[in-house]
């Protein structure tokens, strides 16, 4: 087993350029690329092996997508601190928030127009037959419309832009229209709030009502690409919004909001996060 996926990364790696030397320092840096990325992001697709080889690939070159050797399935995926967009092959567009990814079909997708979804996205969806997008909260489809979908550790939302949205989980249904929002209860989705708020991650604000503090700094790390510990009791609802733009500024807002201190180590890319 092995030898076959060493064999398969040596025909990966053969026409192609990197910034190593050779193949056995093209092949460390990938598989520390997968082992940081796999503990980052956890895990909903079982994809071969060979296969994450070659997404790893696409992080060392830069590429936001990649085409997975000898299968139909494309990954797109999304960076610490960066935002993806970019088309599928129905001409809908996809917009990912980062530490995100979506896996396609090539061969089927614009029959079936399905794909899987970890992380968040936004969607605007040419009409056509149904798209669908699977997660491991839940299941959106739609005909034709614009559709913000969220879906990490424990939480599921969903919300509609434009046009109707149908929102599965487990036996769990609810139809979304304009302006409509509806997340997980447990097991179950909750009732659809009418006046969701604004959409805004994409120019680089993020918006909170209520959320665990964690859920907030989980956020901080993914947007700013550092590590949060943290030490005391740190169990808050968090209620306010914070820019991409400025770490330091994220970090003021919501200690300053929770009664937190928190110490910046620049050169371990760390935050300490204490309660005072």
């Amino acid at each position: 087993m092995a030898e076959n996926i060493n064999k398969k990364v040596d025909e990966m790696l053969g026409g192609w350029k990197t910034p190593f030397q050779n193949k056995e320092a093209s092949w460390q840096a990938i598989s520390q690329k997968i082992d940081s990325k796999s503990s980052m992001q956890g895990r909903v697709f079982a994809l071969p092996r060979f296969a994450r080889v070659a997404a790893a690939l696409a992080i060392i070159l830069g590429l936001s997508w990649v085409f997975i050797p000898r299968s139909d399935l494309v990954l797109a995926q999304s960076s610490v601190g960066k935002t993806t967009e970019l088309f599928l092959p129905d001409g809908s567009k996809v917009t990912l928030n980062a530490v995100s990814e979506i896996t396609y079909s090539k061969e089927d997708f614009e029959k079936d127009r399905v794909l899987d979804l970890s992380g968040e996205a936004f969607f605007q969806v040419k009409e056509g037959s149904r798209f669908t997008v699977r997660t491991e909260g839940g299941e959106v489809s739609v005909l034709g419309t614009e559709f913000n979908v969220h879906s990490r550790e424990n939480r599921f939302m969903v919300q509609c832009r434009s046009g109707r949205v149908a929102v599965t989980r487990g036996v769990s249904k609810a139809l979304l229209t304009k302006g409509m929002m509806v997340q997980n209860a447990s097991d179950e989705l909750s009732e659809a709030i009418e006046d969701a708020p604004p959409i805004t991650w994409m120019e680089g604000q993020f918006l909170f009502s209520e959320r665990p503090v964690m859920e907030v700094f989980s956020e901080i790390e993914r947007q700013f690409g550092v590590r949060i510990n943290g030490q005391g009791d740190l169990q808050g609802l968090f209620t306010g919004e914070f820019e991409r733009s400025n770490l330091i500024s994220a970090l003021d807002v919501v200690c300053s909001t929770m009664g937190l201190n928190y110490q910046v180590n620049e050169l371990q890319g760390e935050v300490l996060v204490s309660t005072k």
